[in-house]
């Protein structure tokens, strides 16, 4: 993110940046994010909701969608958005083992 504008403190040279700056490399860091993780199938959502021991209402209130969303995830009728995709990468973060349940042993790459 090279290109980025930001302002130089004259007497300091502390770079800041204007809030609309800081927009932009939120959306830059968000948008290389969602590039960096894989898009979750459909038996990899099964299998971590098999991993968590969690009931279909229970993941679904954890990510706070509907059952009928998650379902579909699971089924494969429509793919898992972006944003969510990355939430649940987030999640699996936080929880030793799980990523590499779900996502098998080239998870070890996708991380780093």
């Amino acid at each position: 993110m090279r290109d980025l504008d930001c302002e130089t403190c004259p007497a300091c040279g502390e770079i800041t940046f204007s809030h609309a700056q800081s927009l932009v490399i939120d959306k830059k860091r968000i948008a290389l994010e969602f590039g960096l993780k894989p898009l979750l199938a459909p038996d990899q959502l099964k299998i971590l909701r098999r991993v968590l021991d969690m009931k279909l209402e229970e993941i679904c209130d954890l990510l706070h969608v509907g059952r009928n969303t998650y379902g579909r995830w699971e089924r494969g009728e429509v793919d898992i958005m972006p944003s969510m995709n990355l939430l649940v990468h987030s999640l699996m973060e936080k929880m030793p083992g799980i990523r590499e349940k779900v996502l098998g042993r080239d998870s070890e790459k996708i991380a780093a």
